[in-house]
């Protein structure tokens, strides 16, 4: 499991993950991960900055499952028609079957950048943390 993002300047970020992953079994997750106390403190602000950044986050295979499949003869294609993403895009993103992509759609780019930094510098560090998770 990753985050990435655009090529060009439209800061748009995207996690790939396991197609069968909801946000509360991620965040599950993540919360068993840290080996920090159930509902401690830490465990709450850990859980608090992975739920706000997961927020509002829309998973596209279940959209082209569910809405588009018909119309686009493939996931692939429904990501570069409807969603506008480059295959070289879509390419880098290197979506096995039994992955989906979830479209990170943010309130706010600056809380999103806040936390993975204006230049994306924090995104290795997301991303080792995120890799790490045994789902």
């Amino acid at each position: 499991m990753r985050i990435i993002t655009g090529f060009d300047v439209s800061n748009d970020y995207y996690l790939v993950a396991p197609e069968d992953i909801t946000m509360n079994r991620l965040l599950e997750s993540i919360s068993d991960h840290t080996g920090m106390r159930k509902n401690s403190f830490a465990d709450q602000q850990v859980r608090k900055i992975f739920s706000d950044f997961f927020q509002g986050a829309v998973d596209l295979k279940y959209i082209y499952k569910k809405y588009y499949d018909k119309e686009y003869d493939s996931f692939r294609e429904f990501l570069y028609q409807y969603k506008t993403l480059d295959y070289e895009f879509i390419d880098y993103a290197n979506l096995s079957d039994s992955d989906t992509i979830w479209d990170l759609r943010q309130k706010s780019i600056d809380g999103i950048e806040e936390l993975i930094g204006y230049h994306n510098e924090n995104l290795p560090l997301f991303n080792r943390f995120l890799e790490e998770i045994n789902i």
